[in-house]
């Protein structure tokens, strides 16, 4: 299934083996459950959250499912700790093939920049008017320079920051040219997290980015 669907949740079924960013109060989660067709689902409170409940929860997320699938559910997300969130950050790049993951918050910016840029967005904006402008918007050789300039910690943020805008401006208008841009971003992240070659990684960012 193409990811631009996957995002604006246009299938009829949460993908197993994906974990998305659920931007709404909790009285959003119904719309989540009523989506989700499997009973089998674990609810994991951010509020209440340390890190022996989220290495449970890991654990708990690596047991087969009851049936098809399992929804893992983290309600009030913003409110984990970085240690918490980084305790969860291998789960959700990589959940397990039966699982779901998704995370519900108001304030998804106080989520590590590594965090989200390993979520899907479903479901509807908390504000439209707050989201920031792309970086992306000078010549491929200015940001060339600007970006080989950055550490690679910084590089990271600045990619995982552009990426949640893609994601965001693929929700208020569907085009395929956003969701590759999405996926460039996030291969980009994911690369220099495995300590890939820094120029090397903006040069092919850059040479795509220019081709979408």
């Amino acid at each position: 299934m193409p990811l631009w669907m996957v995002i604006l949740g246009l299938e009829k079924q949460l993908v197993p083996g994906k974990s998305y960013l659920y931007s709404s109060d909790t009285s959003g989660v119904a719309e989540i459950v009523s989506l989700f067709t499997a009973v089998d689902s674990l609810v994991f409170d951010g509020t209440k959250s340390d890190a022996k409940s989220a290495r449970q929860l890991v654990a708990q997320a690596q047991l087969g499912a009851f049936g098809s699938m399992r929804l893992l559910l983290v309600i009030n997300a913003h409110a984990m700790t970085e240690i918490v969130q980084n305790t969860l950050l291998k789960l959700l790049e990589e959940p397990p093939s039966s699982v779901v993951i998704v995370l519900q918050t108001e304030q998804e910016q106080q989520l590590l920049p590594t965090v989200r840029s390993r979520l899907h967005f479903l479901g509807r904006l908390s504000s439209v008017s707050n989201i920031k402008p792309s970086r992306f918007q000078k010549s491929s050789l200015e940001m060339f320079a600007e970006l080989t300039e950055l550490s690679r910690e910084a590089l990271v943020d600045l990619l995982a920051s552009e990426m949640s805008h893609q994601q965001q401006q693929l929700l208020i208008t569907p085009s395929l040219q956003v969701a590759d841009r999405v996926e460039l971003l996030d291969w980009a992240v994911k690369k220099l997290n495995n300590n890939a070659n820094l120029k090397l990684t903006i040069d092919w960012l850059l040479l795509r980015w220019g081709n979408n």
